[in-house]
């Protein structure tokens, strides 16, 4: 069974839908375009935009 938790940061709605040591799936649904995030969990981090276009800045680059 899938447990989810959701919530705001910023203008951004968060849902995680599964969360582990290794591996966490989260789901941004961002308002305005924008959202800052800080990785804290794991050292790794796949992002992707799926919907219309969008870029990611990491670092300032």
């Amino acid at each position: 069974m899938l447990s989810t938790e959701a919530y705001e940061v910023g203008d951004a709605k968060v849902t995680c839908f599964v969360s582990t040591n290794y591996f966490a799936v989260y789901r941004w649904l961002l308002k305005n375009g924008t959202a800052i995030f800080k990785r804290v969990q794991s050292p790794y981090a796949l992002v992707a935009v799926l919907d219309d276009q969008g870029s990611i800045t990491v670092g300032g680059k």
